[in-house]
């Protein structure tokens, strides 16, 4: 990367850089950003504006569920506990539901 980051760490700065240039130039099994965009404009009659909701939905939906399935491991880990009564009333207090169902 060009230029010194004072103050940050280098090893953040390598791993953006990794990221950036495997998802420009793929890594291991997956295409190139250009194949991606290909792929999606032929599956949506090479229309710009579709290809590129379609994409922004499909990663929305892959984000989400990443989310959701990395929310669940503490879940399950709480179940039961007392260390986790603390982060349980606040996730119900937060929703507006009550504490015990």
């Amino acid at each position: 990367m060009a230029g010194e980051h004072h103050g940050q760490d280098p090893s953040f700065f390598r791993f953006l850089e990794w990221a950036y240039q495997a998802s420009v130039h793929g890594v291991g099994r997956t295409g190139t950003a250009q194949d991606m965009a290909r792929t999606y404009l032929a599956r949506h009659g090479n229309d710009p504006h579709r290809a590129a909701r379609a994409l922004i939905r499909w990663q929305n939906t892959k984000a989400a569920t990443a989310g959701f399935i990395s929310g669940l491991g503490p879940a399950r880990q709480c179940r039961g506990r007392a260390v986790c009564a603390g982060a349980h009333d606040y996730r119900h207090r937060r929703h507006g539901r009550p504490r015990y169902p």
